[in-house]
């Protein structure tokens, strides 16, 4: 026998039960604009006072490279593994990175490393990824206007989680 999968189109999708949670989520999930975040151990905390101020901006922020609280070992999570897992997925929209009805992206990534640099070096070899260090709020505003950056790189040795907050609010305007 062979099995209707739905395509869950509104008018389409079941009324209630799993799949209409699933449904309902999926609808949820591509209302708002997401972002993709990954720090090593040290800019977890810059990375976090940024997805916190994402997510207060109306981003569904989803933590893909997190090092362990307390770690301060740089094997624990290498930036490069963060990168990777954050342009991959920022990446791997239809058509590279479309925008929404607001002319938000749908996706952007913000990632942290101690300088920034190495993890901007790894990212931008994704094709269809702009990401830019910004130290602070002038940087990430002047990288979504004048260069559509989709990735914001944070240095956690240089920028204070409050910098890294205006940064990311600022990236999100």
């Amino acid at each position: 026998a062979r099995r209707r999968e739905w395509s869950m189109v509104p008018s389409e999708a079941p009324l209630c039960g799993p799949a209409a949670r699933r449904a309902d989520a999926m609808a949820a999930a591509t209302a708002a604009p997401r972002a993709f975040v990954g720090a090593d151990c040290f800019g977890a905390a810059a990375a976090r006072a940024a997805a916190a101020a994402l997510e207060s901006a109306g981003f569904a922020v989803t933590w893909l490279a997190k090092p362990r609280d307390g770690t301060s070992d740089p094997a624990a999570l290498p930036y490069y593994e963060a990168a990777e897992k954050v342009a991959s997925r920022v990446a791997c929209d239809p058509g590279i990175n479309p925008c929404d009805a607001e002319g938000l992206p749908r996706r952007v990534g913000v990632l942290a490393c101690g300088t920034g640099a190495g993890v901007c070096m790894v990212a931008n070899k994704h094709p269809g990824i702009r990401a830019a260090v910004c130290l602070g709020a002038d940087d990430a505003a002047d990288a979504r206007s004048i260069n559509d950056a989709n990735v914001l790189c944070l240095a956690g040795l240089r920028s204070t989680p409050g910098a890294a907050a205006a940064a990311a609010r600022a990236f999100a305007a």
